[in-house]
């Protein structure tokens, strides 16, 4: 992982072979990262496993899609719970045929590079938690 900083927005760039979540997650413990906006982000993940939150019985639906997938959009936002970082991001992803899909992505590994924008909150003006809800979502609230 590559970060460059300017104020509070972050250029990262992922490498090969790195799982997204777990080089994400290392980075904002590492840093302090209190809350954030994931602004965007491109590049290719390799067995990515999206997600779909069915609403009714607050489960997730997820699919593993095995091969490499173009990301053609990523955003999202950083939050904590306990003291743990929840890493919330949706893809949208393009496979070769140029047909897409997406979801809230719940794993992935690095295939070629993801370029990705961050901006990061200030908590003493916005402190961001997650909370889990009785739907079973561990519902963003901001304080």
């Amino acid at each position: 992982m590559q970060i460059k900083q300017e104020s509070s927005t972050y250029a990262i760039r992922f490498e090969r072979g790195e799982n997204f979540f777990e080089t994400l997650k290392d980075w904002v413990k590492r840093d302090r990262i209190h809350g954030a906006a994931i602004l965007g982000g491109v590049g290719m993940f390799e067995n990515p496993k999206l997600g779909y939150f069915t609403g009714a019985d607050g489960k997730y639906v997820f699919t593993v899609f095995e091969g490499c997938f173009e990301c053609l959009s990523l955003q999202g936002n950083i939050a904590w719970r306990d003291d743990e970082p929840i890493i919330h991001c949706h893809a949208v992803l393009g496979r070769e045929d140029f047909t897409i899909f997406g979801g809230h992505l719940a794993d992935a590994n690095v295939a070629v590079t993801i370029e990705m924008f961050v901006r990061t909150i200030d908590p003493s003006a916005i402190r961001m938690q997650r909370k889990l809800e009785p739907n079973g979502l561990a519902g963003l609230y901001i304080e």
